[in-house]
């Protein structure tokens, strides 16, 4: 299973594996590809999704917590520290809950 463009503001992962993807011949394409795993981060160059949650801080895992999380990231912008959130509870946005269904439908190696 590849994924790409959990967060959008990194972008280049999905440019980067669609054209991996591109050079591989049929008969090598086995994988399960999830070209955009975060599509409204990608279309808005946000890291979060569409409701300011970082998808990253959404899967259920043992230590999930509630609240909010801080990407602190490089940059020369003023703002340097931007304020995300991690879900109302573990898997509550879409996007993780179509990840974590497809992961367990396919269950990968």
């Amino acid at each position: 299973m590849i994924l790409a463009g959990t967060h959008g503001d990194e972008n280049s992962s999905v440019v980067t594996l669609s054209c991996a993807l591109r050079t591989l011949t049929p008969s090598l394409r086995r994988h399960h590809v999830v070209l955009c795993v975060n599509p409204d981060g990608c279309q808005l160059g946000l890291r979060a999704n569409a409701n300011g949650v970082d998808l990253n801080r959404n899967f259920p895992a043992a230590n999930w917590k509630e609240g909010e999380t801080v990407y602190r990231w490089n940059s020369a912008a003023e703002e340097r520290d931007v304020v995300l959130l991690t879900g109302d509870k573990p898997g509550s946005e879409p996007e993780t809950q179509a990840l974590c269904q497809l992961i367990h439908r396919i269950q990968p190696a």
